[in-house]
């Protein structure tokens, strides 16, 4: 039996900051790990799609409601590096 490790909660964040950056389409300088998602404006069609980069870059299930229940990035990246979000470590 093989045991899947999350990914590091810095890997997440970085990657995270500039995913969201791009999906924003504002300047990566401005994004960080105390940024909201609300102060962003991102719609839940970002959302859903920022959940699914999430998935194919880590290799985790990622519940698009994830921005909802963690409303920073800093949030999302240390709750699935710590297997703390159902279904991000299915499997």
């Amino acid at each position: 039996m093989t045991i899947k490790m999350p990914p590091t909660e810095e890997a997440l964040r970085e990657w995270m900051i500039a995913a969201v950056a791009r999906l924003a389409r504002v300047d990566v300088a401005t994004v960080g790990p105390a940024t909201a998602f609300e102060d962003l404006g991102l719609s839940s069609l970002v959302a859903v799609t920022l959940a699914s980069e999430l998935s194919d870059a880590f290799g985790i299930e990622v519940d698009a409601l994830i921005t909802w229940d963690y409303p920073t990035i800093g949030a999302v990246a240390q709750a699935l590096s710590k297997g703390h979000v159902a279904g991000s470590l299915a499997e």
